[in-house]
């Protein structure tokens, strides 16, 4: 004989509950932390800090538009436009706070000659950046997949309890076991909302764009290495502007890809 308990009022009114806040949450939150304006803001934070820094490397190692006489005029000139160019942000200077990193004492004060340029710009960004980076976002891919396969199951498994029929037989079961009904609506929210998110953050694609720029910046790195005129100038200042600007081009495909998302 089946049995006949059935949660009480008060279970049935949380959970009914608890399913409401669900719904809601989830786009609420997603819609909050990638509104328009922040998207913006940081992508527009996210380039200065790299035009800056590009240009930092660009000046201590020689390269284009410096060369070997690094004007500091120039540089200060430079830095400035960039700065200024985005003046508007500083007003959010007061809710950031800088944390010392410990990369810090090893970026240089200093000009650079080619080999210090390889290792601490070149070999940097392909292992300690493009390349991690790419394991990382791959994996957050794999996460959210996984996420969303186990969501999804578990809403069919709900559905096909909840209706008390599989195969064509009718199950006796507990009155309560329909009331599992309303978590298939959340749960196939919930994973809508997964997918959203990966397609939002784009973790497969960042995953592939980093891999990309690491391979191009190991063959400009080994092409240098392997030329036998390393040390003339002209030499080094094209491939300075060739590893800066293929940084550069990945950034730039980067920031357009969420501006053109989010506005």
């Amino acid at each position: 004989m089946a049995a006949t308990t059935d949660l009480d009022p008060t279970a049935r009114s949380t959970l009914a509950i608890v399913g409401a806040v669900a719904l809601a949450f989830v786009p609420y939150t997603a819609m909050y932390r990638t509104s328009r304006e922040q998207v913006r803001n940081w992508v527009r934070a996210r380039s200065v800090s790299e035009g800056l820094k590009e240009d930092i490397y660009r000046f201590l190692a020689g390269g284009p538009p410096y060369g070997a006489d690094r004007d500091m005029r120039q540089f200060v000139d430079r830095r400035d436009a960039i700065l200024n160019a985005a003046g508007d942000l500083e007003k959010y200077d007061a809710e950031v706070t800088a944390e010392q990193s410990s990369q810090a004492e090893k970026r240089p004060t200093a000009p650079l000659n080619a080999d210090e340029y390889v290792d601490k710009r070149v070999n940097q960004q392909i292992t300690g950046y493009y390349e991690k980076q790419s394991r990382r976002n791959a994996r957050r891919a794999g996460l959210f997949r996984q996420c969303v396969f186990s969501v999804g199951l578990l809403a069919a498994i709900f559905g096909v309890i909840s209706s008390g029929t599989a195969g064509g037989f009718r199950w006796d079961v507990p009155q309560w076991i329909p009331q599992l009904g309303p978590w298939v609506a959340v749960l196939t929210t919930i994973s809508a909302a997964v997918t959203a998110h990966m397609a939002a953050a784009r973790y497969d694609e960042l995953s592939v764009n980093y891999a990309a720029t690491a391979r191009q910046l190991t063959r400009l790195r080994d092409r240098f290495d392997s030329d036998p005129q390393r040390a003339d100038q002209a030499v080094i200042e094209k491939f300075v502007d060739e590893v800066e600007s293929a940084i550069s081009s990945e950034n730039e495909t980067w920031r357009a890809a969420w501006t053109d998302e989010k506005t």
